[in-house]
């Protein structure tokens, strides 16, 4: 689907981002969702999308929604401006990077999001 930011989205999977929170999936397929039920996606597309997302999904390492990154989204919320969704996906990259304990790349499309990315010691793709 072509959404503002695909072809972005697209460089970044090429250039090394292999992963994302599990809450990505939730998203798209709220995203998908509320355009199908706006008439502005067929449901054949919809499920045609989904089914991409599924296969796209198995080529990432997801990170699960765990304990270890939720209170790592409460330290975050607790000390930046972030929505939850937001820091979520900071905490999920940030554990991804403590664990592997090597340099991250942080996709995102929201400038202040980028820069708290920055502050936590993430490389900031914009």
């Amino acid at each position: 689907m072509d959404e503002p930011g695909s072809r972005r989205v697209a460089r970044w999977l090429r250039q090394g981002v292999h992963i994302t929170s599990r809450l990505t999936e939730v998203e798209i397929v709220s995203a998908l969702a509320r355009r199908s039920r706006m008439g502005e996606l067929p449901a054949g597309e919809r499920n045609r999308l989904l089914e991409v997302l599924e296969a796209d999904l198995e080529s990432l390492r997801v990170v699960e929604i765990v304990p270890p990154v939720v209170a790592l989204a409460r330290r975050l919320l607790l000390s930046h401006p972030l929505r939850a969704a937001d820091a979520v996906h900071l905490a999920s990259a940030l554990l991804v990077a403590e664990e592997t304990r090597q340099p991250v790349s942080f996709a995102c499309f929201d400038d202040r999001l980028a820069l708290v990315a920055g502050a936590e010691g993430l490389a900031p793709l914009v």
